[in-house]
């Protein structure tokens, strides 16, 4: 006769007075999002001689993306990485032609 083990069974579960069904010790990842993490403000935009100018509040040493879309369904990445050295980014693009719709975001 051959001795076997059942390897699912007498498995001391993780935690004390946890149930052996919860105890599979399976690594569990959890990404949060920064609660004081501020998000970027639009203070002024203007329009002038075929040129936006758009400034938004950032904080110091924090990175950003505009982003343009002629439907606000499909984004289109104007300008990436953009690094904030003070209170506010001043972005200037051109915009003849095509009336598009301005998003700025913090980058990842």
């Amino acid at each position: 006769m051959t001795n076997s083990t059942d390897l699912a069974t007498n498995i001391s579960p993780a935690l004390p007075g946890a149930a052996a069904a919860a105890s599979d010790h399976l690594p569990v990842f959890v990404r949060f999002a920064n609660p004081f993490a501020v998000p970027p403000i639009i203070t002024s935009f203007s329009v002038s001689n075929s040129v936006a100018k758009l400034t938004w509040s950032a904080v110091a040493g924090g990175r950003y993306r505009v982003e343009a879309s002629t439907s606000l369904f499909a984004w289109t990445p104007l300008a990436t990485n953009l690094l904030a050295t003070s209170g506010a980014v001043l972005f200037s693009t051109n915009v003849a032609g095509v009336q598009r719709f301005l998003r700025v975001r913090t980058e990842p």
